[in-house]
């Protein structure tokens, strides 16, 4: 915890580039599985609320 901490503090540039990096892949995943609940009508696991914009 305290050397993520010194990481952040010692270059929040690169932190942030990181953030942006996992949030990106966060919406490439609900984008695709946003795709794969349309194709796939019958498959309840990937059918994702409506509330989430991409």
């Amino acid at each position: 915890m305290l050397c993520i901490l010194r990481f952040i503090t010692i270059s929040p540039f690169y932190f942030l580039l990181f953030f942006l990096i996992i949030l990106i892949l966060f919406y490439s995943l609900v984008f695709l599985l946003r795709i794969l609940a349309s194709h796939e009508k019958n498959l309840v696991l990937f059918q994702l609320p409506t509330n989430i914009k991409v």
